[in-house]
């Protein structure tokens, strides 16, 4: 029986702006971006993550902006940080909804997982707003004090709400990133926080030193950064009808598409999604990734690496994905899908870099 072979593309969910208390869009008003949800956020719109990623086994990304999570105003010692700066006040933000909502996200890992987004969002210049947080829109990183500065305080709310482990991976605001930015860049100095991976949105609108190596990812100082692009709807589009699933392997989004102005029809929306979603794990290209180190390796895999069948025999040559300036490169196994007549099977296939080829009999 003829049979062939593919490492399917994988695909990640990462939903950016999560963590807003007050989603109430501040743009005009020298205040962030937020969710544009003219409400307050609480614990049901958390835990439609988690039925998002436990009806489909995967953890998707929550991408975190805890700024509204500040309980003793340390915002005041980062004045960029705030519209008010030194007069930071989170006291009107600060109550129970805290500990109920970290509570779903501490006990629910297996469905989500905590990533770093920033602060505030943005970066008050003077006290004036601009665009954003983590660079400016000719992709010049913001002064090291202050990115360092919004990266201890992160991880600080991180630890004070036990909101889970350290992130390892970072979506950066608003797109504003220099890839391969010559000298101390982005790239190298996130590692020292523990950051192990970046996404980001690439167009031709938004500077970059070089473009990325694959169509979907790049090696910047050893760091991988993935494309994060093609959302299916405007970024404060609350509660929509997905119809198709999205272009290439990140379904890029943000909270509001997967709310409802009423959070307790919440999950309405989520199994819309799952419904769009769901069925890539059936298809002989695709699958849907159960967590982040599990999506990067196989997205590399699927670009670098060669399968191919012959006779009853599976060979799977790995030696590219072994040579790429990877330093977080994942041990993990790839999945390999085959297919003979209208059946497919899907493989584990566990190779090292000591063994970057295998051979193995098909049943």
């Amino acid at each position: 029986m003829i049979a062939e072979a593919c490492i399917p593309m994988p695909l990640q969910i990462v939903i950016d702006d999560v963590g807003w208390r007050n989603g109430h869009d501040g743009n005009k008003e020298n205040q962030p971006f937020r969710t544009g949800v003219d409400r307050i956020h609480g614990a049901e719109d958390y835990r439609a993550i988690v039925r998002f990623g436990r009806e489909l086994g995967m953890r998707p990304q929550a991408v975190m902006i805890l700024g509204d999570w500040d309980t003793q105003n340390r915002l005041r010692k980062i004045p960029t940080a705030s519209w008010l700066g030194a007069n930071w006040d989170n006291s009107a933000n600060v109550g129970p909804w805290m500990e109920e909502c970290a509570e779903i996200l501490r006990s629910n890992q297996a469905h989500l997982e905590v990533v770093m987004h920033g602060i505030m969002h943005e970066f008050w210049l003077n006290g004036i707003a601009t665009r954003a947080e983590w660079h400016d829109d000719a992709g010049v990183m913001r002064p090291r004090h202050d990115v360092i500065a919004r990266f201890e305080l992160f991880l600080e709310l991180v630890k004070q709400h036990r909101l889970g482990p350290p992130p390892r991976s970072f979506v950066v605001c608003a797109g504003r990133h220099n890839f391969g930015a010559p000298g101390e860049n982005f790239a190298e100095l996130v590692q020292q926080f523990g950051i192990q991976a970046i996404f980001n949105e690439f167009s031709d609108e938004l500077p970059q030193t070089r473009p990325l190596d694959y169509e979907w990812f790049g090696f910047d100082r050893g760091l991988i950064t993935v494309q994060r692009s093609y959302d299916l709807f405007r970024w404060n589009h609350l509660a929509p009808v997905p119809e198709k699933t999205p272009y290439g392997p990140v379904c890029g989004m943000h909270w509001p598409h997967i709310l409802h102005a009423d959070p307790v029809r919440n999950g309405e929306i989520v199994d819309g999604w799952v419904r769009v979603l769901k069925p890539l794990n059936q298809a002989f290209d695709r699958l849907l990734s159960p967590s982040t180190e599990a999506f990067l390796a196989q997205l590399v895999h699927h670009t670098v690496t060669t399968v191919k069948v012959t006779g009853d025999e599976l060979e799977v040559d790995a030696s590219e994905y072994y040579r790429l300036p990877w330093k977080y490169r994942p041990e993990l196994p790839v999945t390999v899908k085959v297919r003979r007549a209208n059946q497919i099977e899907s493989l584990q296939i566990k190779i090292t870099s000591e063994k970057p080829i295998l051979r193995q009999k098909l049943k």
